[in-house]
């Protein structure tokens, strides 16, 4: 298995969010992020389609993990992400109440014992693939507010061309759910990557975001402007579009960015 970043091994508490295009990929940080939970004696829980079910268990079992006898144990709970979303959605949109009442028992049950749990979940990229993004980012809202309540760790996925194809801002949103954006399989993130993704998360969105300091709201911009270049790169046949999404948000951010100017600044 090839190395990953130390964010999969040492989550803590933290709410994580990959980018991938491959399910091999995908496969690899998953099995990453839970093995280590379920080789450390923690309990897991699984939300996925049926395919990416089989796969994981496929190569949770490659890397000596016994996944029947975690389940056994209660320290493995595995869920369709399709039939779960059917619990809690009403009118295409999560339900609170809904949505706790079934994932908080699941929580406990896996932590059971005074363990640390990881969960990862892809019914927000399932949300993103039926065109209802706004229902996706409600989801990464709860699962932050449940997570406040029964701390546990949590890997989010979403296939890159998903997210590319809602455009800058809304993957710039998606980012903003999370603590720690995981750089996609072949962006070269770069040595300030860390810094430069941690001023996004900290200085929050760029609209009604009166506080943040016009250096903050550069870093911003430049980091939409990265991302969307690169979710561009190996896209075919969307040019013309994206880019005038792109052009548009950009043009958005930039009044935001710039600061007005003055008499004095204009010396």
């Amino acid at each position: 298995m090839s190395a990953q970043p130390h964010h999969l091994r040492d989550a803590g508490e933290r709410h994580l969010v990959a980018f991938y295009d491959g399910d091999g990929h995908l496969t690899e940080a998953v099995v990453r992020f839970v093995g280590q939970a379920l080789n450390d004696g923690d309990g897991a829980l699984l939300v996925a389609t049926a395919d990416h079910r089989r796969q994981f268990r496929a190569a949770l079992e490659a890397e000596d993990i016994d996944t029947a006898q975690a389940t056994a144990e209660g320290r493995l709970v595995v869920l369709d992400a399709e039939a779960t979303l059917s619990e809690f959605l009403v009118g295409g949109m999560p339900d609170r109440t809904l949505f706790r009442g079934m994932l908080s028992g699941i929580i406990r049950q896996a932590a059971a014992g005074h363990r640390r749990v990881r969960v990862y979940g892809e019914m927000v990229a399932l949300l993103w693939a039926w065109d209802n993004p706004q229902a996706a980012i409600v989801l990464e809202d709860l699962w932050n507010e449940l997570a406040a309540d029964h701390p546990f760790a949590l890997l989010c996925a979403y296939p890159v061309h998903e997210v590319d194809a809602g455009g800058s801002a809304a993957f710039l949103t998606v980012c903003q759910q999370h603590s720690v954006v995981l750089p996609h399989e072949h962006f070269d993130a770069g040595p300030d990557w860390a810094e430069r993704r941690q001023a996004i998360l900290d200085t929050g969105s760029p609209s009604g975001d009166d506080s943040a300091t016009t250096m903050d709201r550069e870093v911003r911009a430049d980091f939409v402007t990265e991302m969307v270049e690169h979710l561009r790169t190996g896209i075919i046949d969307r040019g013309q579009a994206l880019l005038a999404d792109a052009r548009r948000t950009l043009e958005a951010i930039d009044a935001i960015v710039m600061p007005e100017t003055t008499p004095d600044a204009a010396e």
